[in-house]
């Protein structure tokens, strides 16, 4: 299979689809929630560098090496890595993954793991909604 077929088109994602993450993520790293959609609302569509792909917490895409290694890690959070392939490979359009940067330490994801380890394992580069919020 030719991965050069997969190029999907990203758009800034919805916060209303993704409100349990930021919940979890407030409370796990302990940053109001309105801080965090602020910081949401601030973001900007880029892409992803290398260096901050390979740094960031909370995501699986940095030690997936094949397809049915991600397919694996998709069903153990119930995610369909399936339908975002074949919205790869359409050439659709996708929310893209959001990333929390916060001073003075790794980039946090906060949405779209299994969007990332799609791309991981298909050799697309991403872009993702960058966002910064100021820690506690």
């Amino acid at each position: 299979m030719s991965y050069t077929q997969f190029a999907p088109t990203w758009r800034k994602p919805s916060y209303s689809e993704e409100a349990q993450e930021f919940e979890r993520v407030a409370m796990d790293l302990g940053i109001p929630l309105d801080q965090l959609r602020e910081g949401f609302s601030a973001g900007a569509l880029v892409d992803l560098p290398n260096w901050m792909w390979c740094s960031m917490n909370n995501t699986d895409s940095n030690d997936v090496f094949s397809l049915a290694e991600a397919e694996e890690r998709a069903k153990l959070y119930d995610r369909d890595l399936s339908r975002i392939i074949q919205g790869m490979s359409s050439r659709s359009t996708l929310p893209a993954p959001i990333v929390l940067q916060l001073v003075d330490s790794r980039p946090h994801l906060i949405a779209g793991n299994t969007r990332l380890m799609a791309c991981r394992v298909l050799n697309v580069h991403p872009k993702v909604w960058m966002m910064s919020a100021r820690t506690p």
